[in-house]
């Protein structure tokens, strides 16, 4: 990813240095180093960009939780990350993308974290507001694109493509917990609760929020019908491509990566998953809906768990 850290783009810089990879035969992304994490937190300095300040902020937020001693919070004349990230907060993040549900839940968190009811309930009413849900995944797939050096092979493209998924999947997730608890125990924040649910359900380009904001309108008090039309939306994404495994590998199949790849960019996992199922076909609705039950029993764990700092959900995005 050496053109992405040289770039010009102050973005694709960024997206270099939370991808920094290493060749191995395709270039496989590798954990970050505490050297490039810190340049990555120092690159948000006086930035107004929120893509930035987000996936710096959400960078540090996925080393705190890890516990990663060697990365966070290097020792002697190393370089600290743990110290670099103190800077950031999700207060400013929400200054910078105000109509980002996913930054107003991020501080609510810290003020849960903290014991801070009025701010965490301020930033509830914040995130009700906004007219999205997004933690920048496409914003990274955009900055890549263009970077990648144009004599690779389908095969090489495909390799960086799937790793990039990859590692996005596993980056951080909104922390739902605080949201969830909140919403099933005041009755009085109902309707921004509900208005918080829409946002999630409705515009937000991962599946996990739709989850979320599904979990959210049921504690919100939505009726049988909505919850029903929200459940069948989710399944439709949740359908596995009715075509074979193997078609990945093929030269159809590669050429269907790239499809696929750009509707990311585009629009997040959600969009690339309908493109899937307009391309691919999708399995029998009820596999899906199993997984998606599956899915909703860990928003239930997560709000009577909700305590914990940085209480999150690993589940698909």
């Amino acid at each position: 990813m050496e053109n992405l850290r040289n770039s010009g783009d102050l973005r694709a810089r960024v997206v270099g240095l939370l991808l920094e990879g290493h060749e191995h035969g395709s270039q496989l992304v590798s954990s970050m180093s505490a050297v490039s994490g810190n340049e990555l937190v120092q690159l948000t300095a006086g930035t107004t960009d929120p893509v930035i300040y987000g996936l710096a902020y959400q960078m540090c937020q996925v080393y705190a939780s890890t516990g990663d001693g060697q990365v966070y919070a290097s020792t002697g004349d190393g370089p600290n990350l743990k110290t670099e990230c103190s800077e950031l907060s999700a207060e400013k993040w929400t200054k910078l993308d105000p109509d980002n549900a996913a930054a107003a839940l991020a501080a609510a968190q810290e003020a849960l974290n903290a014991g801070d009811q009025a701010t965490e309930a301020a930033a509830y009413e914040r995130a009700a507001l906004a007219r999205h849900s997004d933690t920048y995944q496409s914003s990274v797939v955009r900055s890549l694109l263009p970077q990648l050096p144009t004599n690779l092979t389908s095969l090489e493209r495909a390799g960086i493509e799937t790793d990039v998924f990859s590692y996005l999947d596993q980056f951080w997730s909104v922390p739902y917990g605080g949201a969830l608890r909140y919403c099933h125990a005041a009755d009085s924040a109902k309707a921004n609760c509900s208005k918080l649910a829409s946002v999630l359900v409705d515009h937000s380009m991962t599946v996990t929020d739709q989850i979320a904001g599904l979990r959210i309108g049921q504690n919100a008090g939505w009726d049988e019908g909505r919850l029903a039309t929200a459940r069948h939306e989710i399944d439709q994404l949740l359908q596995e491509p009715s075509q074979a495994a193997q078609w990945l590998w093929s030269c159809a199949g590669l050429r269907t990566l790239e499809k696929l790849t750009e509707a990311y960019a585009e629009g997040g996992q959600v969009a690339m998953m309908r493109t899937q199922h307009e391309l691919l076909g999708a399995s029998e609705v009820s596999r899906a809906a199993d997984l998606r039950i599956s899915l909703e029993k860990q928003m239930e764990f997560l709000e009577t768990h909700s305590t914990q700092v940085g209480a999150t959900s690993s589940v698909v995005r």
